[in-house]
């Protein structure tokens, strides 16, 4: 009976997260095709404006501690964002994932430009903050897809990535018929753009100067470069190679099997690449080499948290396929009580705390990240303790309260009843600051 109703709060959580992911799937071509963005006239910095651009300038003037009106609207123009916070929220913070629309705005005050993104009516407003210390060939890249796609400001355009990179050719790593490649390394960028919720890839020589826009069906030699490679610690070796859009994955030293990076897989992998300055390190989950581009410096529970990230991708690449158990490090599920409770929490290794209550639509699941404090703890339970499946209820009454415990440990060690309700306390935290 425990184990039926433990594996039909992992498969409900599966359906779940599938349902409430809320992140675009990666287009099939490396670019999609040039179209028109939609983009608004900013009729000279005066109103009127959409509500949601005027709370935008309201909430640069509060930042700025400035009158409104010495703020200016350069451009601005609709989008969608991921979740509820814009697309923009932080690494423990708690996001409704659902498709939000809203506006892009570019603002103006002195001689400085400023990006905000805000919900439809303005009642969410977020900075975007600007990539720091972007290469002149991103800049330069950023200024040319404005123009081609007749965006009124190159600031509508994000940059989500840049990455040097020496082309093994004349061309960028772009071939094209008819045209002669010298064979000579060729120092550069790739730049990756966001505008209108499409994704653009530039390969650029070292100053910008040369730049190509990638399009549909052109091979690019340097395109699935790994970013991120992990090999398991257990034998038989098994290893993946992780880019920006393809997973090289099989038996260490033998050949590779290869797949897509899309959906939610990718848009973790962009987020991490963004935050993560670069590492490479041995951890009890298997050695990772990560090309991370942020500047964050990952502590050795982040490290090895990435590490599970990469066995997960791994698992799915080989089934083919994503459900809820891979990668599950916790499940509980808390259901009676004088209040009602009908709650379910999975957590995941690689950090990803799902909470749902089955009360609520599925559209309502929430998603957290655990902190590098909350990921040590759950890695010493996983490492310390033997399996935990555990049930408890109270004396039968109507309003009995029954809590169900699963734990994924690979420790030696059985644990103990006060162990137990500390992992219980755990779950029961991270769901009440999931809902918050």
């Amino acid at each position: 009976m425990i184990l039926r109703k433990l594996l039909f709060t992992i498969l409900l959580g599966g359906l779940l997260l599938s349902a409430c992911a809320g992140l675009p799937a990666a287009p099939e071509n490396r670019k999609t095709p040039l179209a028109p963005q939609p983009t608004l006239p900013a009729d000279e910095g005066q109103p009127p404006f959409p509500p949601a651009v005027t709370a935008a300038r309201q909430a640069l003037a509060d930042m700025l501690a400035i009158d409104p009106a010495a703020t200016t609207v350069a451009a601005y123009m609709p989008a969608e964002w991921s979740d509820s916070c814009l697309g923009l929220g932080g690494m423990a913070e708690s996001c409704l994932q659902a498709l939000t629309p809203g506006y892009k705005v570019v603002l103006q005050a002195g001689s400085e430009f400023y990006v905000f993104r805000t919900d439809q009516d303005g009642a969410a407003v977020r900075q975007e903050l600007a990539a720091a210390g972007l290469p002149q060939a991103a800049v330069k890249a950023r200024l040319d897809l404005a123009a081609k796609l007749g965006l009124a400001h190159e600031l509508l355009i994000s940059v989500l990535s840049t990455e040097a990179v020496d082309w093994g050719d004349s061309c960028l790593g772009v071939e094209t018929p008819g045209i002669m490649c010298l064979q000579v390394i060729t120092p550069g960028y790739r730049v990756v753009l966001e505008a209108g919720g499409q994704r653009y890839e530039y390969h650029t020589d070292a100053t910008g100067e040369r730049l190509v826009l990638l399009e549909p069906g052109k091979p690019s030699s340097n395109e699935n470069l790994p970013a991120l490679v992990w090999q398991s610690p257990e034998e038989p070796c098994q290893r993946v190679e992780i880019s920006a859009r393809q997973v090289s994955y099989g038996a260490c030293g033998a050949t590779l099997s290869t797949g897509r990076l899309d959906g939610v897989r990718l848009a973790e992998m962009i987020n991490t690449l963004a935050a993560y300055a670069p590492f490479e390190v041995e951890t009890p989950s298997g050695w990772i080499s990560f090309q991370g581009q942020g500047s964050l410096q990952a502590g050795p529970a982040e490290q090895r948290a990435l590490a599970e990230w990469a066995r997960l991708v791994l698992l799915e690449a080989q089934s083919g396929r994503s459900t809820a158990d891979q990668g599950l490090a916790l499940a509980w599920h808390r259901e009676g009580g004088i209040a009602g409770f009908c709650d379910d929490l999975l957590v995941y290794a690689y950090g990803k705390v799902q909470a749902t209550n089955c009360k609520s639509s599925p559209a309502d699941a929430r998603l957290l990240q655990l902190d590098a404090a909350q990921l040590e703890q759950l890695f010493t339970w996983l490492d310390g303790y033997l399996p935990i499946q555990d049930y408890q209820t109270d004396p039968a009454t109507a309003d009995a309260m029954t809590l169900e415990l699963l734990l994924n440990g690979t420790g030696s060690r059985a644990a103990s009843d006060e162990e137990k309700q500390a992992l219980i306390d755990f779950a029961s935290t991270l769901y009440a600051q999931a809902m918050e």
